[in-house]
């Protein structure tokens, strides 16, 4: 009978040491406020997934978590960690946004302007009003330290010829064709099919641009369940090396409405990523440059988290990323752009204010944060890549914002050339311009021009070639005779 009752006792126990351990979470949502300057929270146990202006954003497993409360670190649990894809960051303007925001669900004020928010299914984007930003939670850990530990040491406005001269080709006419036929989608919002018929559109126009383009596909969770959607990548090939400089924007849209023309937000971006692609691809480059419109930015920059995840793997070196995100309403002329940056990535703002001053004539307002995070540039800050949001104003001044009424009658496409201007000659400046060989009147390019000059200069030895005559050996046999010529017909005629 004792025995019996010995092995009562001890099935109970495994029973109850089973059920705590089925109780027990894997890890741990925490917030740890920080103190000076001390670094980011790492180690075994501990994933960092944002970094804000007061602290960080943490999981770890209970292990860790109980470690650091023993050795008197302030950590705070929130809650058992429920998985990604489930966190959203929130910015908050005031005490009455974290009232909505908190009305709608579980939610913490972490600091003043931001909340932790749970949509325990689909996307917070469809529980939370629309004025309000937001980013999905990364997965984590991010590492911004790993690709700058130091603020880049780019130049201020290159002084290059050919800078200025790719930026006096944005076309106003252009910019205002692509807006539209962006516009004419019906709605880009990721639910909706013209969300993807657009996809096919950049597809296309890039690739009529000879541009190498794919799609880069990812998928993520809204209340109707999960989606797929994709990237729009076409790359210019470097001639030096495969560093990279990166021109991008999102061309999703809201509201979640059949009628979602997004003519502002974001169709202004996806217009100048589109004429900086137009421009750029007709010159030469020492480093890659890429072109990128992303999707879903509006449910939490998943496009370009997917992005950035596959950059980090293939251990991408990227000089710069201009991320634009509308940047063709005013509500006051003249207006200024907005430069969102952070402490490594503000030699980057730094250039782009220069060049916007000398390649169009606008005016930009720096402004510096440790977190701004509801724009695909912060994506590439989780992992340390230098990169800026170009905005018309930090806190959307649009009262079109998110609204049927974002369309193409309500821009400023003055404005909009000038920060196309500025984000091109930039762009420029990252991926070093280069003159070809067979260019001969120093223009960047090969084309007729060339060919007359070399034809001429043939003719009669009197005439010079402004570039010099070694810039007519294309057959490298020292010696400039009819040969060049005819390959250099050849390589202006592709």
């Amino acid at each position: 009978m004792k025995g019996v009752f010995r092995r009562l006792i001890l099935l109970a126990s495994l029973l109850l040491a089973t059920v705590a351990a089925l109780a027990a979470p894997a890890e741990v949502l925490v917030w740890i406020p920080r103190a000076g300057f001390a670094p980011a929270p790492a180690g075994p146990g501990v994933a960092l997934l944002a970094v804000l202006d007061t602290g960080w954003l943490v999981r770890m497993s209970p292990a860790e978590l109980d470690r650091q409360a023993a050795a008197g670190a302030a950590v705070t649990a929130l809650e058992p960690y429920r998985g990604h894809g489930l966190y959203y960051l929130v910015r908050l303007r005031d005490a009455g946004d974290f009232m909505r925001v908190s009305a709608a669900g579980t939610a913490w004020r972490l600091e003043a302007t931001t909340a932790l928010f749970v949509a325990p299914a689909g996307s917070a984007r469809e529980l939370l009003p629309l004025d309000l930003m937001l980013r999905v939670v990364p997965e984590g850990p991010i590492d911004p330290a790993r690709a700058a530990a130091a603020p880049a040491q780019l130049p201020a406005a290159v002084d290059h010829p050919l800078v200025g001269q790719l930026a006096a080709e944005v076309d106003e006419t252009r910019l205002y064709a692509s807006v539209s036929d962006l516009q004419n989608f019906g709605s880009r919002n990721v639910n909706f099919a013209g969300c993807q018929q657009a996809g096919d559109y950049l597809y296309a126009y890039f690739q009529e641009l000879g541009l190498p383009v794919e799609f880069e596909e990812f998928q993520f969770t809204t209340w109707s369940g999960i989606k797929t959607s994709r990237n729009i990548v076409a790359t210019l090939p470097g001639e030096s090396d495969s560093t990279v400089a990166i021109i991008g924007a999102h061309y999703d849209d809201m509201p979640q409405s059949a009628t979602a023309p997004g003519a502002d937000d974001n169709a202004s971006g996806t217009a100048a990523v589109m004429e900086a692609a137009r421009i750029l691809s007709r010159y030469h480059f020492g480093h890659t440059v890429r072109f990128i419109a992303f999707s879903a930015e509006e449910y939490g920059l998943w496009g370009s988290q997917k992005y950035v995840q596959g950059a980090v793997g293939r251990g991408e070196n990227i000089l710069g990323v201009i991320n634009l995100d509308m940047i063709a309403f005013t509500d006051a002329v003249p207006e200024d752009l907005d430069l969102i940056t952070n402490f490594a990535s503000r030699p980057l703002a730094e250039q782009f204010a220069a060049n916007a001053v000398a390649h169009a004539g606008l005016d930009c307002l720096i402004l510096e944060f440790e977190f701004w995070g509801y724009s695909d540039h912060a994506s590439f800050w989780d992992f340390g890549y230098p990169a800026l949001c170009g905005i018309e104003d930090e806190d959307p001044s649009s009262p079109h914002y998110h609204t049927s009424h974002d369309t193409i009658d309500t821009l400023n496409f003055d404005f909009m050339s000038r920060v196309v201007r500025a984000s091109v000659a930039t762009l420029a400046d990252l991926a070093g311009p280069l003159y070809p060989l067979g260019d001969l009147n120093l223009d960047g390019r090969l084309d007729a021009a060339d060919v007359s000059a070399l034809h001429g200069f043939l003719s009669d030895n009197l005439v010079e070639i402004p570039a010099g005559a070694e810039a007519a050996d294309l057959d490298g046999d020292q010696v400039v005779t009819v040969v060049d010529l005819m390959l250099l017909q050849v390589a202006a005629a592709g």
